[in-house]
């Protein structure tokens, strides 16, 4: 693969995912390993969640011990309940 090599023809590519990474300016491989987000979160600056205040952006870190997989009531979407330990 080289860097100069459209992203389209190295990976299978929805017709919206094309457009969104047309959209970014994404064409080529070099195009997409050069790409980095806007916005970084700044990992050291972590709190522990009983610290934290409203309107803190902060990193969260942490273990989901139990979930729980059901369906919204009208339109049937899947949803993910965090429960209790």
């Amino acid at each position: 693969m080289e860097p100069e090599t459209l992203i389209e023809k190295s990976f299978r590519l929805t017709q919206s995912q094309k457009k969104a990474l047309g959209k970014m300016g994404l064409i080529t491989i070099r195009d997409l390993l050069y790409h980095f987000p806007s916005r970084y979160s700044d990992v050291p600056n972590t709190k522990h969640v009983s610290e934290l205040k409203r309107g803190d952006h902060t990193a969260i870190f942490g273990r989901i011990s139990k979930i729980k997989k059901t369906k919204a009531f009208r339109k049937k979407i899947p949803i993910i309940l965090l429960l209790p330990r």
